[in-house]
């Protein structure tokens, strides 16, 4: 157990680090503005910020996930926090889910596109959240979304034929996903708020089944002969 000592000790380094996370972030946020995410190494961030890089990589374990705090982990705190209010008002499905994405796609409001799509597509490959839930107590997306879906199943908004952390999973990648299509420029001329919009109204549609037809296999057919050649 930590001393009286140790722990006014840590109290005060901890607004330091704060400041130190901060400024890297700062740091890395304005170079990417100026060059490009690939063209700015560690020692740049580390320069524009006035640390070390032993001290960059006691922060951040690489340049990624500097990349995936800055631009996503507030966002994940502000949708965490919008969603948890609207449930407490009692409000609908859609309308918690509507927030959710009003807060999402207002996160990304001024974010350079092409930092967006790095950001979700390191998010998506390494199959965690922007702030782990062991970092600071902050719960994943995914788990508050099945948290919106066991209300709805409990109010009768839906059925139970899915599992509320089925449906959570599933709403976290879709809107991930989704982000990533948009920031690429796939969605054509969809806002953000229109393309999350149009996915989550596909999870919710297919989460109101009554049953879910059992799996068949595929029925072995013949093949059919090639005509031969004239």
């Amino acid at each position: 157990m930590p001393t009286d000592q140790a722990s006014r000790s840590t109290r005060a380094r901890q607004p330091r680090a704060d400041r130190t996370r901060q400024a890297l972030l700062d740091a890395a946020s304005s170079l990417w503005r100026e060059r490009g995410y690939d063209a700015v190494a560690v020692s740049e961030i580390c320069a524009r910020a006035g640390v070390s890089k032993g001290t960059f990589f006691y922060h951040f374990p690489a340049k990624e996930h500097l990349l995936v705090d800055l631009v996503a982990a507030d966002s994940t705190e502000a949708v965490a926090g919008a969603i948890e209010a609207e449930l407490a008002a009692g409000a609908a499905l859609l309308d918690v889910l509507a927030t959710a994405i009003a807060v999402l796609a207002e996160a990304q409001r001024y974010a350079p596109r092409d930092l967006v799509s790095r950001a979700t597509m390191e998010v998506l490959r390494s199959s965690r959240s922007p702030r782990p839930h062991t970092e600071n107590g902050q719960a994943e997306l995914r788990d508050v979304y099945a948290r919106v879906y066991a209300r709805a199943i409990a109010r009768g908004e839906l059925p139970a034929t899915f599992h509320p952390a089925e449906l959570g999973a599933i709403t976290n990648w879709t809107l991930l996903q989704g982000t990533l299509f948009w920031a690429l420029g796939v969605a054509g001329c969809l806002s953000l708020e229109e393309t999350l919009w149009r996915r989550v109204q596909l999870v919710v549609h297919g989460a109101r089944l009554a049953r879910i037809e059992p799996w068949r296999a595929p029925t072995a057919r013949t093949p059919v002969p090639s005509s031969p050649p004239a």
